[in-house]
């Protein structure tokens, strides 16, 4: 498996790449939970409790908090196994993230068409998460 991995400004970690076995393209864009600082659970006084504490609501108990994550995925990007083609992918880092390594499209490209396996190239810090609420409208 490939992975082209980055950070955000923000504090997403980003990992893209080509899963050689399974014959796919991936992506996952995730973060150490705000909602817990990643522990899981929540012993805020609402509901949780140091001798009776609740799952985070935001990464379901998990610590993690994710942008998307192609194993997980609700919005149809990915088939019934969580495979992707390189079109979704960029479809997703497009919509998700405000910029992106100049050449993820040719690297993912070739990955694929090399069917390469176990390489990783880290970019560094790049860009950050979209925000939403700016539709472009005045």
């Amino acid at each position: 498996m490939t992975q082209r991995k980055w950070t955000t400004e923000d504090g997403w970690s980003v990992v893209t790449g080509w899963d050689r076995p399974l014959q796919y393209f991936f992506v996952s864009i995730d973060r150490e939970c705000g909602g817990c600082d990643g522990e899981g659970i929540i012993t805020d006084g609402f509901g949780g409790t140091e001798d009776d504490p609740r799952d985070c609501n935001t990464c379901d108990g998990t610590g993690t908090e994710y942008l998307f994550n192609n194993l997980d995925d609700k919005s149809g990007q990915t088939d019934a196994r969580g495979g992707m083609t390189i079109e979704q992918v960029m479809v997703v880092l497009a919509d998700k993230l405000t910029d992106m390594p100049p050449d993820i499209f040719n690297r993912l490209y070739a990955d694929k068409a090399h069917d390469v396996g176990n390489d990783t190239t880290d970019y560094g810090t790049i860009g950050e998460e979209k925000d939403d609420s700016i539709d472009g409208s005045s």
